[in-house]
């Protein structure tokens, strides 16, 4: 990577963030791009630079993470937490994201001010300080926003996201023209930036700028919906005379220091061939399939005819023990008294268990309870890292329960799972874990084959909505999904939120 500064970094964090990236080496040594770092940019708000990539362009931010040592949970709304404790962000608890948002779109509008469209940009914040992974809530995982930890595997996956390219339709590629453009738009003099270096970083050459912006586009950093104005190519000696940085960073223009040469500061370590310039012209342009989003498949969608078949088979034996059981049923008036008060078996011809649970009432659903257990080993009942975690960080009890529900007039199961870990720190610290995906999870009585006759197959769960909780000690872990097998909806993930307040009644 091309690594150049403009002004100085601003504190250890960025210091730390360009050795990283500078130790990268040139080329395609570890990663292809332009990255530029510096107090310079601290004109559009809290970030330390831009990063670009023929496939796409993003800003970057780099912050300090001190009060605790663990997992930080980092959702891009609300404060940020490490073991159940407030995270402190260069020495406040203020969560980055919304300035780093922000200071994206300020840099969105002065490219297209100056003439300039930077396409869909993306936030990247690189977190130093005693953190031991990164935790998000599932939902919020691509929505532009990258958080990753200050390492190199850290800022490696940083540029992978800078390259993706999210807007919708034919993919535009940065020139070695069009990073040029943007650099000058930004505040540099960058006319005698060598084409050379950023050719060997993968931008195609061209004297031409292929992604100019019509005045009328709206200076924000998400996809937009309407069409645009037609655009027409420009050299890069067709800029209007008398375009000044003041016209360009509108309300930021009180900032006038001057802004001379980028310094090249990453000399030629590791010296490699410089690769030839990649193909120029239409197939320049096109998306690298590499890059294409592969489609998200769930392993239980062919199961769908079997459940299917199994559930009307289901609904054949019942409806016939139905048909026997009202043959045999006494009329009315021969019930004895001692049945019509209850002391007897109900009107259908099975006798009660009087320790049933009754249902629950929870977010505008009733859940009926239909089995439920208590363990007090764990980690012999998970899986994943999920299993590993509560091998060494042992629970003092588990409790978990199925419940049936109906959504839209189909049935759904739910599982619920009550982890009682010794301490809130440990609890906040599996909570964390459990809600990364691929981690594992603690085993539902489905899987173990311990609900009673009748319950929906274990696979159902498979594809499920997941809702999970802390409070002190406690962890609950929720799995919602359709009983026969179909895909789950929102409503099924609103009833998965309700069961978190759910009561287990023992067995």
């Amino acid at each position: 990577m091309l690594v150049l500064t403009h002004g100085s970094p601003a504190h250890e964090a960025q210091r730390r963030t360009f050795k990283v990236l500078h130790d990268f080496g040139l080329g395609a040594q570890e990663r292809r791009g332009l990255v530029v770092l510096g107090d310079g940019f601290e004109r559009f708000g809290p970030i330390a630079g831009v990063v670009c990539t023929p496939e796409a362009m993003a800003v970057i931010a780099a912050h300090e993470i001190t009060g605790a040592d663990g997992y930080l949970f980092a959702p891009l709304r609300g404060g940020w937490t490490i073991g159940g404790r407030p995270a402190l962000v260069d020495g406040s608890g203020t969560n980055p994201v919304p300035q780093v948002d922000a200071a994206a779109k300020q840099i969105v509008a002065a490219a297209r001010r100056g003439g300039l469209d930077p396409g869909y940009v993306q936030a990247i914040l690189v977190l130093d300080g005693p953190i031991t992974g990164i935790a998000q809530p599932e939902t919020q995982r691509g929505g532009g926003v990258a958080i990753v930890p200050l390492s190199p595997e850290g800022l490696r996956q940083a540029v992978d996201v800078a390259s993706t390219n999210r807007e919708p339709g034919l993919a535009s590629i940065w020139t070695t023209a069009d990073v040029i453009e943007l650099l000058q738009v930004l505040g540099f003099d960058a006319r005698d930036l060598d084409v050379q270096l950023l050719t060997a970083e993968g931008f195609p050459y061209s004297p031409y700028v292929l992604r100019p912006t019509s005045t009328d586009d709206v200076p924000f950093s998400r996809p937009e919906s309407t069409p645009r104005a037609t655009r027409a190519l420009r050299h890069l000696s067709d800029r209007p005379g008398g375009l000044s940085i003041a016209s360009v960073l509108g309300a930021a223009a009180g900032d006038q220091r001057p802004t001379g040469p980028v310094p090249q500061v990453t000399p030629p370590l590791r010296a490699a061939p410089v690769e030839a310039p990649p193909p120029t012209g239409p197939a320049a342009l096109l998306v690298d399939p590499e890059h294409e989003p592969e489609p998200r498949r769930s392993p239980w969608r062919w199961l769908v005819p079997l459940l299917a078949l199994a559930v009307l088979v289901a609904a054949i034996w019942i409806g016939a023990t139905t048909l026997l059981g009202d043959a045999d049923k006494p009329d009315a008036d021969t019930v004895p008294s001692s049945a019509a008060e209850g002391d007897g078996p109900p009107a259908g011809g099975s006798e009660s268990d009087p320790s049933e649970p009754g249902p629950q009432e929870a977010g505008g659903y009733t859940f009926q309870q239909t089995a439920a257990d208590q363990v007090q080993d764990c980690a012999s009942h998970a899986f994943g890292q999920a299993g590993d975690f509560l091998a060494e960080h042992a629970c003092t009890s588990m409790e978990r329960a199925i419940y049936l529900t109906t959504v839209d007039g189909k049935q759904v199961v739910i599982s619920l799972a009550e982890v009682q870990m010794p301490d809130a720190g440990s609890a906040a610290e599996l909570k964390a874990l459990l809600d990364t995906e691929g981690t594992g999870n603690v085993n539902d009585l489905l899987r173990e084959n311990k609900a009673p006759e009748g319950s929906p197959p274990k696979e159902v769960l498979g594809d499920s909505e997941y809702a999970s909780s802390v409070d002190g000690e406690q962890v609950r872990i929720v799995l919602a999904a359709y009983a026969d097998g179909a895909a789950p909806t929102a409503k099924v993930d609103a009833a998965a939120d309700a069961a978190l307040a759910l009561k287990i009644s023992p067995r």
